[in-house]
């Protein structure tokens, strides 16, 4: 019997432990290990400041999905992983042993190279969005401004958005300024040029104000400073897409530099062939792979399957880093406006997009609330 450990329940932690158990011939014993005792649809954070969706609607309890299946969950923290001797240590003083350690733990938002942070909501992260709910909930007027950056600038135009939405609907958003701040032209990149001057021109008839070119270089209260010293008064600031190594792995002997994981085709650490690593937290050096649901989604089955294939024997799975810009989708609803890309490509713009990423989120929360992974065939990215 073969121990293997998966630390971190997210999008490539859940497909890894699903697909584990049902290759599994009665050979492993899984044990899945997260400081949350539930997994929240991420992409779906977007329609929580608006009243779209409560916290629960978008959340799948981990320990009675993965008991049932005859998966170990322990709501605990890893804090030490001890590579040499195949151990992981937890914050609760326990410690699991490992044949096989599968480390899908994730990112955090990057928030230390902008000076006064401490005056920054970053939403794709906990308690900054339900912070930002309740702040949206009581304000009746001000400016509110959000930055994009990074690895995944699309939430940050999507939050901003749906705000829109939310005022207008509330009968007071000719009280706010609402402000968009785009660092180096992401939104051209991730949305591709026809999308992406669609959403533009879509911005400016709400009234949104855009600072294009212009990243967030530092805060502090009521004010968002830009590239070029640009001062924007702000009652609330928001940054999105900027993204960093959490602490665990940054900790590690055999991580990079940016504390990411350097893997081999497999998904296997290049330091350690019995650990594997799908999802964020994996590296591909200078192939620069999107850090998205769906590409963890894959590469948690790709991973499981390898595992399964040391185990058992077999042919082992590889990911194509190399194409994985022009496979990637992305689906970011706006509020007025959604777009479909591929590639960074613009596919289609329309408002009737948004049922496709509300049938996602549905189909995605009914099948692993019952235990059931997806197959690669069925992978689109929702975020």
């Amino acid at each position: 019997m073969k121990n293997v450990v998966v630390l971190g329940c997210g999008f490539a932690g859940m497909e890894t432990a699903l697909w584990l158990r049902r290759m599994d011939a009665g050979d492993m014993n899984i044990s899945v290990i997260d400081k949350s005792d539930s997994m929240v649809y991420t992409p779906s954070l977007i329609w929580l400041p608006p009243r779209r969706r409560e916290l629960e609607d978008i959340s799948i309890k981990i320990g009675p999905v993965l008991n049932k299946l005859g998966i170990n969950f322990y709501h605990d923290e890893a804090v030490v992983v001890d590579a040499e001797n195949n151990a992981v240590s937890l914050a609760s003083g326990n410690e699991l042993k490992y044949d096989y350690l599968v480390i899908a733990a994730g990112w955090r938002s990057k928030s230390g190279h902008i000076k006064g942070n401490e005056n920054i909501l970053f939403p794709c992260d906990f308690p900054d969005v339900l912070k930002l709910t309740r702040i949206i909930g009581k304000m009746d007027g001000g400016s509110i401004t959000v930055a994009i950056e990074g690895e995944r600038p699309g939430p940050g135009a999507e939050y901003l958005g749906w705000i829109d939405v939310y005022l207008r609907e509330k009968g007071i958003r000719d009280k706010f300024e609402l402000n968009l701040a785009e660092e180096k032209h992401r939104l051209l990149i991730h949305l591709g040029r026809e999308a992406c001057d669609l959403v533009t021109a879509n911005f400016e008839q709400r009234g949104i104000h855009l600072y294009l070119g212009k990243n967030l270089i530092a805060a502090r209260p009521g004010v968002a400073i830009l590239k070029g010293d640009v001062e924007v008064p702000s009652d609330v600031i928001c940054a999105v897409g900027k993204l960093e190594a959490p602490e665990l792995l940054q900790g590690l002997e055999f991580s990079a530099k940016d504390g990411f994981i350097p893997v081999n085709d497999d998904l296997s650490s290049e330091a350690y062939a019995n650990i594997y690593v799908p999802g964020d937290a994996c590296s591909y050096g200078r192939k620069n792979v999107p850090k998205v649901a769906h590409i963890a989604m894959e590469q948690g089955q790709i991973a499981a399957r390898n595992i399964h294939a040391d185990i058992s024997g077999g042919e082992k799975k590889t990911f194509d880093a190399g194409r994985a810009f022009e496979n990637l989708y992305i689906l970011p609803d706006l509020g007025e406006i959604t777009v479909l890309a591929r590639g960074y490509k613009t596919i289609r713009v329309g408002r009737s997009l948004s049922a496709l990423k509300e049938g996602l989120e549905k189909y995605y929360l009914f099948t692993h609330r019952h235990g059931i992974p997806w197959h690669l065939e069925q992978l689109v990215e929702i975020a």
